[in-house]
């Protein structure tokens, strides 16, 4: 994975044509897939996982009509709008106000094209469907996502671009058939008013219907219309993107409703729901021939709904689940901070109130004390030259350059460990004779520089003080001479 997030096949060029699966005016085969539609949190849920591994899923043939926003390779997965095929005529269904001649049939036929009651011309794929008598309808749609895949293999089933065009016009105009039929009800329905009372709705009961049913009805409302052309067909069976395509706010709606606009447009222009979201989740191929039974779209729908109730169901245990989790969490923290601050506490009330730890700490400080007096430089120097207070310095000691943060005892005069061996007294004018030990030679040599050092510093101050005196001498004498 390069630094981009992109992968690495997918930054240099390819060998040959690579084909997105599905390709976009593709006819396909795909499967739903249960338990990669559920959201992160229900696929952590052991009973839906399982409720889902029982689901029978069939396979479906349809063809893909357009992509839900831009196609990203690099996300795990994108999401594409699809129309399932049936074969024989579809039937109408008033409920929903669709009609017989909202479809458009596919070749081969075993009908004359012309008995369609729509009239319509058949849409010709690069190669026979393997099926014949194959129609796609606007009741019969989805909005799916599937893994971001690519093959090299050319898919065999296709429609050029001019019947992409041709289909998405004719899919356009059965979704305003419907709108219109939906609005005629509506307006039917509607209470009966005088035409002569002052009645702003009075004046057109149906277009203002209409225009009510635009803002109050996602699933059957017109979407992506510009300049009298949809970019897109809206699709009929209400999936993730149809809220969205309602985009159309009041003139004095609040920052909140802008803002979900704002959102629901750039999921539009950007598509593919995140991959820890639920969503109807399959897989394609372009292989019509690997599909061994074609199976009625009314089965797909059923089994999307079963998905839907599995991921329902199972919201509330992710929701308590994610509860205890925090719960839990929320407790060890807690448990940990007590612990830590517990600690804490005890160990200032015991080195407060205890006199082991007290008596503990004085010896650490002799200790330390000990080993600071004891690592002192030497100094050849007396320390009063150096400036150094040496008023507990015993004279007959070696002279050392203390640390200024070592403590010193003004009662008992600091004494540093002997240089010198022991040596029993003798009477005066008695030689003592040289040690023999090197080590000890060269202490004895230490002692004598000390001395010798001691004699010259006493000389040059009783001189210093001579001087001084005969200088005040001199002094006084001249005083009095002048003195009046």
């Amino acid at each position: 994975m390069a630094a981009s997030g992109v992968p690495p096949e997918l930054l240099t060029p390819p060998s040959s044509k690579r084909y997105i699966i599905p390709e976009y005016g593709a006819f396909v085969g795909f499967t739903l897939d249960p338990i990669a539609s559920l959201s992160q949190g229900a696929q952590s849920d052991p009973e839906a996982v399982e409720l889902c591994k029982k689901l029978v899923c069939k396979q479906y043939v349809g063809i893909v009509v357009d992509r839900e926003g831009l196609y990203m390779p690099w996300l795990p997965y994108n999401s594409c709008y699809v129309r399932l095929i049936q074969q024989g005529q579809p039937k109408g269904d008033p409920e929903q106000f669709i009609e017989p001649s909202m479809s458009v049939p596919v070749l081969p036929m075993t009908e004359d094209p012309e008995s369609h009651v729509s009239g319509r011309t058949p849409i010709k794929p690069s190669e026979p469907l393997p099926w014949k008598d194959c129609y796609i309808s606007i009741a019969a749609d989805a909005v799916v996502r599937s893994p971001s895949m690519w093959t090299t293999d050319v898919p065999n089933w296709t429609i050029d671009e001019d019947q992409q065009d041709e289909l998405h016009v004719m899919m356009v105009t059965d979704i305003r058939r419907m709108d219109l039929l939906q609005a005629q009800a509506q307006a039917s329905r509607a209470p009966f008013t005088n035409p002569g009372a002052p009645n702003e709705s009075s004046a057109s009961p149906p277009a203002q219907e209409a225009r009510d049913t635009s803002r109050t009805s996602p699933d059957l409302s017109p979407v992506g219309i510009s300049d009298g052309v949809e970019t897109h067909p809206r699709t009929h069976h209400g999936s993730g993107s149809d809220s969205a395509s309602n985009s159309v706010s009041e003139p004095d709606a609040d920052d909140e409703e802008l803002e979900d606009d704002d959102e629901a447009l750039f999921n539009e222009l950007f598509g593919g729901s995140p991959s820890t979201e639920f969503a109807l989740t399959v897989h394609f191929t372009h292989d019509l021939l690997s599909v061994k039974e074609f199976n009625d779209p009314a089965d797909y729908y059923k089994e999307a709904k079963a998905i839907e109730k599995i991921e329902q169901d199972a919201a509330p245990r992710v929701k308590e689940s994610r509860a205890l989790k925090l719960k839990d969490e929320i407790k060890r923290a807690k448990e940990a901070d007590s612990a830590l601050y517990d600690g804490q506490t005890y160990g200032m009330l015991i080195e407060r109130d205890s006199p082991h730890v007290a008596r503990a700490r004085a010896l650490i400080l002799q200790r330390r004390e000990a080993e600071i007096r004891a690592n002192a430089v030497l100094t050849p120097f007396p320390e009063i030259l150096m400036g150094i207070k040496s008023d507990n310095v015993h004279p007959d000691t070696p002279l050392a350059a203390l640390p200024d943060d070592v403590p010193k005892d003004s009662d008992a005069p600091y004494t540093a460990p002997s240089l010198i061996k022991e040596q029993p007294a003798v009477a005066q004018g008695t030689t003592v004779e040289e040690p023999v030990d090197a080590s000890d030679a060269g202490k004895v040599s230490q002692v004598k520089v000390k001395h010798k050092i001691r004699g010259l510093a006493a000389g040059a101050l009783a001189g210093i003080v001579s001087k001084l005196k005969k200088s005040s001498k001199v002094a006084l004498r001249t005083i009095k001479r002048f003195r009046p």
